[in-house]
Formats: C-alpha cells, sequence, structure tokens
C-alpha cells in the first residue's frame, strides 16, 4: 500500500513537520521522513526544543562542551538550537534547490517576549539570519501589529 502521505504532494500541499530532536537528526529517523513520507520543511519552536531537550542524551556532549566554555544558559540553549537549525537546513537544502525554492524550508521564531517590539523582532531576526546563514531558513515573526507595520526591510 502507497505511504498515504505521499498522496498529498499531487494535490499541491507540502508536508512540513512540526518537531525538531537531535537524536532524530543522529539516527536517520528524520531523513526517513524526508525520504520515504514526503517532508518537504520543519518548523521549529521553543516548546519542541525544550521537549527535545529534555529527553534522552542527545544534546549531553554539545552541552558539555558550551558549560565547559562557560557560556550563559541563553548562549548554550541558541547554541544547541542554530546547530539543529542549520542541520535541518543542509537536509532540506536538495529540495529546496530541485523545487527552486517552493519547498525545503526549516522555521525559527523570534522570541514571544519581543512581540510589541519592532526594533528587537527585526535585530534578533537579522542576528538569527547571520548565525544560521542558510538560504532555506524562514524567519517567523509575531503576528502583532508591530510585526505587521515594521518599518523598512529585513
Amino acid at each position: 500500500m502507497n505511504n498515504p502521505l505521499l498522496q498529498l504532494k499531487p494535490l499541491g500541499q507540502s508536508l512540513w513537520y512540526d518537531n525538531i530532536d537531535r537524536a532524530q537528526l543522529v539516527s536517520g529517523q528524520f531523513q526517513h521522513l524526508l525520504d520515504d513520507d514526503g517532508v518537504v520543511g520543519v518548523t521549529a519552536n521553543p516548546t519542541t526544543f525544550e521537549k527535545a531537550m529534555s529527553q534522552g542524551h542527545a544534546y549531553d556532549e554539545q552541552l558539555q562542551q558550551l558549560s565547559e566554555q562557560h557560556k550563559s544558559v541563553k548562549e548554550i540553549c541558541e547554541t544547541l538550537i542554530t546547530t539543529d537549525i542549520r542541520t535541518v537546513a543542509q537536509a532540506l537544502r536538495p529540495i529546496y534547490h530541485a523545487t527552486g525554492g517552493q519547498d525545503g524550508f526549516v522555521s525559527l521564531e523570534v522570541s514571544p517576549a519581543l512581540a510589541a517590539d519592532t526594533n528587537g523582532t527585526l535585530e534578533e531576526a537579522r542576528r538569527f539570519w547571520s548565525m544560521i546563514a542558510c538560504p532555506n531558513l524562514m524567519i517567523k515573526i509575531p503576528a502583532t501589529p508591530q510585526g505587521w507595520n515594521s518599518p523598512g526591510k529585513m
């Protein structure tokens, strides 16, 4: 029997996965989602990262290294997250190129704490864009009047 998820593509639907977990990246389970289940994009949010980091031991080695470098909690979290985002972006890059940029994106959201701060939102979005440096990164910003009316372009 055909995988029903693959039946979405001819209907013009793009299947996105709402989870990033380093254990899946390391085990090959994530690549299976791309190769066999038709996943063409990934979205991430603080809740999914918190869950992934609190289960198992996939983050332990990098966490230990960053701790030994006396990084702050914020720096450690950002580094763990951006490492995974970059890894997923690289895995999705063939899809991004094959579809001419229609699919193959990974998203990362600006902190909701900046929802009413246009300049802070733009600053964080630009910082993430520079840190991750992948053309198939999609930065999500809060859907607020401040985000909608932001002055200038990214």
